[in-house]
């Protein structure tokens, strides 16, 4: 008799559907990720081209840019670009770094960055000036200036907030205007991170959650909104 012990087909098994699951996932992960860079080419190319037609400013410019609404005539495709001028691009691409790290988070707590463009053009827009970058992301909700601020809306921030932490990411200017709540998910999508921090500690010697989020420049004690 062999002292020798036969596999373990179980356990090979489930090691071998793991795998499997995780290769499909990074093929779909990759797939997803051509067809964003396919997008970001077409609008590119479209907007290089005309700056006049699918191509329309929404909301109140920011201090560090403007949201656009941009069409791509190609693919029928409407996205959300953040326009900004040279002289602030430097800070505001720093999102773009932000935006991979999170990439787990895209689509719950952030919205589905799809990649940045220069401008072969300058887009005058009164209040921001020369817009000739763009940050481009899927829509990713309503602005919280139009929403009730009931328990769900707090849960939902609390819990983008963690998820952002999570990864590792400390926004810096956690505002209601850098807020979205996107009806569809139940979700408060969380934007604008060119403040951001990199937290490189454990899990557990971060910071817990926010207590306070300012709704402005200026801080209301009427306004604070407690996040838990």
């Amino acid at each position: 008799m062999s002292g020798s012990s036969s596999p373990d087909y179980k356990a090979l098994f489930f090691k071998a559907e793991e795998e499997r699951k995780r290769a499909e996932e990074e093929r779909r992960l990759a797939e997803e990720r051509q067809s964003a860079d396919d997008l970001v080419k077409k609008l590119k190319a479209q907007l290089d081209q005309d700056l006049d037609h699918n191509c329309t400013p929404i909301g109140p410019c920011g201090s560090y840019g403007a949201p656009f609404k941009i069409t791509c005539a190609t693919f029928g495709y409407t996205v959300v670009g953040k326009g900004t001028t040279s002289r602030l691009w430097t800070e505001v691409s720093r999102e773009a770094e932000v935006y991979r790290v999170l990439q787990r988070a895209q689509g719950s707590a952030v919205p589905v960055f799809l990649g940045a463009i220069n401008l072969a053009q300058i887009y005058f827009l009164h209040g921001a000036g020369k817009i000739r970058h763009m940050l481009l992301m899927g829509w990713g909700g309503e602005s919280m200036s139009h929403i009730t601020l009931d328990k769900t809306i707090h849960r939902a921030i609390s819990r983008s907030v963690k998820e952002i932490r999570s990864l590792g990411i400390s926004h810096q200017d956690l505002r209601l205007e850098n807020i979205l709540w996107n009806a569809e998910l139940k979700r408060a999508l969380i934007i604008d991170f060119h403040r951001y921090t990199l937290d490189c500690r454990p899990m557990h010697k971060r910071p817990g959650p926010l207590k306070r989020l300012r709704r402005g420049p200026e801080e209301c004690e009427s306004k604070r909104l407690h996040v838990v």
